[in-house]
């Protein structure tokens, strides 16, 4: 094993799966969705199918680095609820992106 990961303790394994593969599962486990997130659905699998693409392909369409794809991708799973909630470890209290920070200010009474 590489130094790289000297001090590293795995707490889970995962085999590696195609985006594709990997949302269908989230998919059929996720209890909340409903009809009503079919569209959305759709959306996420047409960007899982082209971040396996551009995986297959070193992130590169047209001559140029793809750095978009992936953060909707996961923007995406989000906005179904098929991220984990929690933040990392270390990261306690802080907002994870701007809506959960302005959520926070709300709360404390300081939202504009």
């Amino acid at each position: 094993m590489s130094d790289l990961f000297e001090g590293v303790v795995i707490v889970a394994e995962f085999e590696k799966k195609s985006a594709v593969d990997a949302l269908k599962e989230s998919i059929a486990v996720a209890t909340h969705l409903k009809p009503e997130h079919h569209a959305a659905i759709e959306a996420a699998r047409a960007l899982a199918r082209r971040v396996d693409d551009l995986d297959a392909n070193d992130w590169i369409v047209g001559g140029k680095l793809d750095n978009v794809s992936m953060p909707t991708y996961l923007r995406s799973l989000q906005l179904l609820g098929l991220m984990p909630s929690t933040p990392a470890a270390g990261a306690k209290g802080k907002p994870r992106n701007d809506l959960e920070e302005w959520k926070q200010r709300a709360r404390s009474g300081g939202a504009d």
